[in-house]
């Protein structure tokens, strides 16, 4: 065996460092593949850090629309869906297009209209921080005078949407 070895210890050597180059090279690929996704994932994070805000915004035009002329925010909404369809996830646009179909369809379904954006709200706020937030909680900011068969349309609605959607049923109004 020594001998074998003394004969063969340049290609024992060549072995060793060709398996070292493959494993070095295949490491450092993974690295950058992981670290490129990564400061993907923190550009899209960056382009949509000021999305749930705006959207809460513009959730404050609908309310004080009342009922009235949705239409004005349609052009907001617009706006912002550019910036979902551009960067949010699937879930975000597949809210974000419900929502078009909605305010197409129910113009003057306000109701509707804010439960989509509240769970819109929720969705990328999950989207950015993993954190997840009731609809339920910009109605009972914002709304101080809801009756109750209001308060059951709007959990009504936002659960027909997240079944509909089939989003996590974390978001699930009870």
């Amino acid at each position: 065996m020594e001998t074998f070895i003394r004969e063969n210890s340049g290609i024992i050597n060549l072995t060793v460092v060709l398996v070292g180059y493959v494993v070095t090279f295949l490491s450092a690929r993974y690295s950058f593949r992981k670290e490129l996704k990564k400061i993907q994932r923190q550009k899209i994070l960056e382009k949509m850090e000021d999305t749930p805000y705006t959207l809460t915004c513009i959730l404050d035009n609908v309310l004080d629309a009342k009922g009235g002329n949705i239409e004005r925010c349609a052009n907001d909404i617009n706006n912002i869906g550019n910036k979902i369809l551009s960067y949010g996830s699937r879930d975000a646009i597949k809210i974000y297009k419900s929502l078009q179909v909605s305010m197409r369809d129910n113009p003057k379904d306000v109701f509707n209209t804010m439960a989509h954006l509240s769970l819109l709200i929720c969705q990328l706020r999950y989207d950015l921080t993993s954190e997840i937030i009731s609809p339920l909680d910009w109605f009972s900011i914002k709304i101080r005078n809801i009756s109750k068969a209001q308060e059951r349309e709007i959990k009504s609605d936002i659960n027909q949407i997240i079944s509909g959607l089939r989003l996590k049923r974390k978001f699930i109004v009870s």
